[in-house]
């Protein structure tokens, strides 16, 4: 798989070739992005080897034009290659918790991701997946499902990544043999505007606890000390 240097180089194969990759983002609106961020390329490979896990059979998959079942195997993605999903672009879980209801046997996950969007900012999604605590055995009587709270919050999980990067329910084995690609912007901080502000954000903590010293403005002046005292800018003599 061709490893890319830049948005504009995978653009370029993307508009002869749109087929050859699955794309997880409006190509048209991530390059509308102001110039003080550069736009980064990730790709996913997928296993299709069943037991690597990234993926499983989709017993129930439904043509969604026919409403019929497929007449060929359908996949899912699988948690773990959610989260690969995940890592490749960037998205963090600043939330994740479990709530037990022990009256109606529920175990109901919660969980918010905030992930890149086009404008080089966050966006967020909250998602909630509900379990029964408890499940039946072939005569009749019931027991407590010690993984419960687990499934809950992974499925919470799960469902915001999925809707995120808009993942669909299924697919066939062909198109799981396709990159995924994630493309998110993140500050160009070779931009001499961008270094600039990072350097003024980095000091402002210890400017609030002990005010500006003159060699804070010296660095993002781009002078030295000894140049401040030489020009007598410090009201000695030069």
């Amino acid at each position: 798989m061709r490893k890319y240097k830049s948005f504009e180089e995978f653009l370029e194969d993307y508009n002869k070739t749109p087929e050859w990759f699955n794309m997880l983002c409006d190509t048209q609106s991530i390059q509308e992005i102001s110039p003080l961020y550069k736009l980064v390329v990730n790709m996913v490979m997928l296993s299709t080897d069943l037991e690597d896990n990234d993926i499983y059979i989709q017993q129930y998959a439904t043509d969604p034009n026919t409403g019929r079942a497929y007449n060929h195997t359908r996949y899912s993605i699988a948690k773990k290659g959610l989260l690969k999903i995940r890592a490749a672009a960037d998205a963090r879980f600043i939330l994740s918790k479990v709530d037990i209801n022990r009256n109606d046997n529920l175990a109901t996950g919660t969980a918010t991701m905030q992930f890149h969007d086009p404008t080089g900012g966050w966006s967020y999604i909250t998602k909630t997946k509900t379990v029964d605590l408890m499940k039946k055995r072939k005569n009749g009587t019931t027991y407590e499902d010690q993984g419960a709270p687990e499934k809950a919050e992974s499925g919470a999980q799960m469902r915001c990544i999925r809707d995120a990067f808009n993942i669909k329910n299924n697919y066939s084995l062909e198109q799981l043999q396709k990159p995924f690609v994630i493309v998110y912007p993140k500050m160009n901080y070779e931009d001499p505007d961008v270094k600039k502000m990072a350097i003024i954000n980095s000091l402002a903590p210890t400017q609030l606890l002990y005010g500006r010293v003159a060699s804070d403005k010296l660095m993002l002046d781009g002078e030295t000390e000894a140049q401040y005292k030489i020009e007598g800018k410090d009201g000695g003599q030069k």
